[in-house]
């Protein structure tokens, strides 16, 4: 789904570049770039990003996306 291949798409953005152990990790990435990643068009990323932040496992703050719940995006991965 949809849903699976973004958070996918966050969590493989996350193991990459994250360079501490903190529990949240911030990147800012063009909405554009992402739904590439992820395969998909930009408005379903934007729309899939905001149910995410309604959900608590992402912070949106401009261009900025924190992931705050990385351990739920593992596994709505699976």
């Amino acid at each position: 789904s949809v849903r699976k291949r973004i958070a996918q798409a966050l969590v493989e953005l996350k193991k990459r570049y994250q360079k501490t152990d903190n529990a949240n990790f911030s990147m800012s990435i063009l909405r554009e770039d992402l739904a590439n990643l992820a395969g998909t068009s930009q408005e379903t990323t934007i729309r899939t990003l905001s149910d995410f932040k309604e959900e608590r496992l992402i912070e949106i703050s401009g261009g900025t996306i924190t992931i705050v719940n990385s351990e739920k995006l593992e596994k709505m991965k699976n």
